[in-house]
């Protein structure tokens, strides 16, 4: 497993700040899940990508999860020290 998703609530959201989720106020017992190679591939582009590709697909769905998510002000993702790319924002 090369890559690992790490989840956290923050204290704020701002898409012109790029280290808003830096305001940690939650984390979850586990803290980072291991992402398995045969999803993730080789790279970390390509890891990015399919996993935002899956949050996409849920923000999408009507399911509870896509509900849970978009109760909050946003949601991004990103590599820990890395960019952080704004996939939804209440309007």
């Amino acid at each position: 497993m090369k890559f690992g998703l790490e989840l956290i609530g923050a204290e704020k959201f701002d898409p012109t700040d790029s280290d808003w989720a830096c305001e940690e106020v939650w984390e979850p017992e586990q803290r980072r899940l291991a992402i398995p190679s045969s999803f993730s591939g080789v790279r970390w582009e390509e890891c990015l990508e399919r996993v935002r590709s899956l949050v996409d697909t849920v923000l999408m769905g009507d399911g509870q999860d896509g509900r849970v998510l978009k109760s909050r002000v946003g949601v991004g993702l990103g590599f820990v020290d890395g960019d952080l790319h704004v996939l939804w924002q209440r309007g």
